[in-house]
């Protein structure tokens, strides 16, 4: 997924975002063209019985119409997808909960590490067994951290239907998060700040290089195309920061990132990428 140092990845960041919606009403709120409670009885009066009651038969019926269209419009194809959301306040302390597990076992790990090779230079036999102890803790560790991932997918609603395994990267020594052409998606350990930056990064890499890229063969290889692959990612994170809950010193790192791309983007591809364009032109892929 990277070029050139790709992210370390992560670092700060929340901001940009797009909040939509309709207000509700306050009961008793004064809509215009309202009729008075007061005037209700001298309008029923005015109309007279039957006419009352032919507008509410007519009435009936076309509601009774439009929800058996309701009932019997098809079903949407496909698989089903989670809707996007933002955690609750109770879903982020548990997720937090579990980063903060994670890096406690880590820490006591890396103590008997620093144990056994001090065992080890003194040739003590001792250190074959804190050797097994620190790869317990390692391997307790990354199943907190895996726990950390399941849980962030369904607390903000990530949509993982491209994706084929996710999983913690247990291995990866730079802390990259990485998507591989076959839908296959690791999450480094830079991506367990906190909940807010753990479930963007998993997005960038389950909604964006899974699901727009890989899953629709246009994970390039060409300097232009992975400059482009990886600005749609970023574009994604900024553009859904509220969603996440990130902060502004996060953004403001994704921001800074996504400038490391842009400056290597030609003036053709930066036009592609201002109209939401970030596909290569067929034939131009390797580029």
């Amino acid at each position: 997924m990277d070029l050139m140092e790709r992210d370390g990845r992560r670092d700060q960041a929340a901001g940009e975002a797009r909040a939509t919606g309709d207000e509700a009403l306050a009961p008793g709120a004064n809509v215009a063209g309202a009729t008075p409670r007061s005037m209700l009885g001298a309008a029923m009066a005015s109309l007279g019985p039957g006419v009352l009651q032919r507008k509410l038969a007519r009435r009936l019926a076309q509601r009774d119409a439009a929800a058996g269209a309701v009932q019997r419009a098809p079903a949407a194809k496909g698989p089903a997808r989670p809707a996007k959301k933002s955690a609750t306040p109770d879903e982020v302390k548990a997720i937090q909960r579990l980063i903060d597990q994670a890096i406690q076992v880590e820490q006591r790990a890396l103590q008997l590490e620093a144990e056994v090779k001090a065992l080890r230079a003194a040739h003590d036999a001792a250190a074959t067994q804190k050797d097994r102890d620190a790869s317990a803790l390692r391997r307790q560790a990354g199943g907190l951290k895996q726990q950390a991932i399941n849980l962030a997918v369904a607390s903000y609603g990530i949509d993982i239907t491209h994706v084929k395994k996710l999983l913690y990267a247990s291995d990866n020594t730079d802390g990259d998060s990485e998507t591989d052409d076959a839908g296959n998606v690791t999450i480094g350990d830079s991506a367990f700040m906190d909940p807010a930056w753990l479930a963007s990064s998993i997005a960038h890499e389950a909604e964006i290089h899974a699901g727009q890229q890989a899953a629709r063969g246009r994970q390039y290889e060409g300097p232009q195309g992975r400059r482009l692959n990886e600005l749609q990612g970023y574009d994604h994170e900024i553009g859904e920061a509220r969603r996440f809950g990130l902060t502004a010193a996060q953004v403001k790192m994704l921001r800074t990132m996504r400038q490391h791309y842009l400056e290597g983007l030609d003036e053709a591809h930066k036009a592609r990428r201002q109209r939401g364009d970030y596909t290569m032109e067929p034939g131009h892929e390797d580029e």
